[in-house]
Parts: structure tokens; C-alpha cells; sequence
């Protein structure tokens, strides 16, 4: 019986079968990686943006309340002026770290460091200049991925500071609200 020869061209031709199995099921691997970190980022901006966009609504019909109800009534109730005072203030800095949280952040950068995958990056680009360095970057898959992993960095960084914001202007809100409402209830329990 004869023994089967290891480099024949219908081995070889199997063995890179293999490989490209495994060289694509690892591609497979990565593309779903970085869909899936993307796609999260994308989820939780949009849900940071809702929160903040929520907390400058309800502050901004409490500072509507305000001025158009208690502020007429604060020269007749000597008393309320410092609680309304603390009020105002307190929706007017959850307001401010709100819109802080969903205000968009562009970065300058210096051209040969630009970030092909953001736009506040090429947008000083011509479109056949875009263009040019788009193709360029996709034909260089180690390259690819490192500019991939580098814009997930960077909005993960971004969504840190959204939500160190957000979590400033809820806990201003948490806060604040009670002790404003707190220091009404006392101005009109000590006025009468």
C-alpha cells in the first residue's frame, strides 16, 4: 500500500482552503467586533443625548414656572426670593452641563494625523483627495483596523466625558431640586 505524499498539489491546494477559512472566519470575527462596539456607541450617545435633552426640557418648563408665576408673586413674599433664587440657579446649571454633554467637540488635528473615519477630521479634504486616502486606507487591512480601534477609542472617550456631564447635571438636579424645595417650605413656614 502506498503512502500517501504530503505536498501534493491537491494537499496544498486543501491546506489553503484551511487558511483562508481561518484567515476569513478571523476577518468575520473582527468586522462583527467593530460593528458591534460601533453600534454600542451609537446606542448610548443616543441615549445620553435623550437624557440630556430631558433634563433641559423639565428645567427649562421649571425656570418657564418661575419666572411667569413665582417671580409675580416674590415681591408680595419678601421670603421667596432666596429659594427661588437657588432654584433658578440649580436649573440653569443642570441646564449648562446638559447641553455640555450633547454639545458636539471637533477636533483640529494635524493633517498626517488625521482620522479618515471622522468627519471633523477630513472635512478640509477636496472629495478626490477623501477619496484618495479612503482607498488607500481599506487597501491596507493592518492600517484599517488600527484606525478602527482608534476611532472606537476616541468615542469611547467622548461618551466618558457625555456622561461625566450628564451624571454632574443629574446629580446637581438630585440634589438641588429637594434642598430649593426644602428652603421654600421653611421660607413659608418661618414667614407666617
Amino acid at each position: 500500500m502506498e503512502e500517501p505524499i504530503e505536498n501534493t498539489p491537491k494537499s496544498i491546494e486543501v491546506d489553503l482552503i484551511k487558511k483562508k477559512k481561518k484567515k476569513r472566519k478571523k476577518s468575520s470575527t473582527d468586522q462583527t467586533f467593530y460593528r458591534s462596539m460601533l453600534s454600542n456607541l451609537v446606542r448610548q450617545t443616543h441615549i445620553a443625548d435623550q437624557k440630556a435633552a430631558l433634563m433641559i426640557s423639565v428645567n427649562s418648563v421649571i425656570i418657564s414656572f418661575i419666572v411667569s408665576f413665582v417671580a409675580t408673586k416674590v415681591t408680595e413674599m419678601e421670603p421667596l426670593i432666596y429659594p427661588t433664587i437657588l432654584l433658578l440657579a440649580v436649573c440653569l446649571l443642570v441646564i449648562v452641563f446638559s447641553i455640555l454633554a450633547t454639545r458636539p467637540r471637533v477636533e483640529n488635528s494635524v493633517k498626517n494625523e488625521r482620522d479618515m473615519l471622522f468627519f471633523g477630521h477630513f472635512d478640509s479634504y477636496g472629495q478626490a483627495e477623501y477619496i484618495d486616502e479612503v482607498i488607500q486606507l481599506v487597501s491596507k487591512e493592518s492600517l484599517l483596523q488600527e484606525k478602527i480601534i482608534s476611532s472606537i477609542y476616541k468615542q469611547g472617550k467622548v461618551m466618558n466625558r457625555k456622561y461625566s456631564n450628564l451624571r454632574l447635571a443629574y446629580n446637581i438636579f438630585m440634589f438641588g431640586f429637594p434642598i430649593s424645595i426644602l428652603s421654600y417650605v421653611l421660607a413659608l413656614f418661618y414667614s407666617f
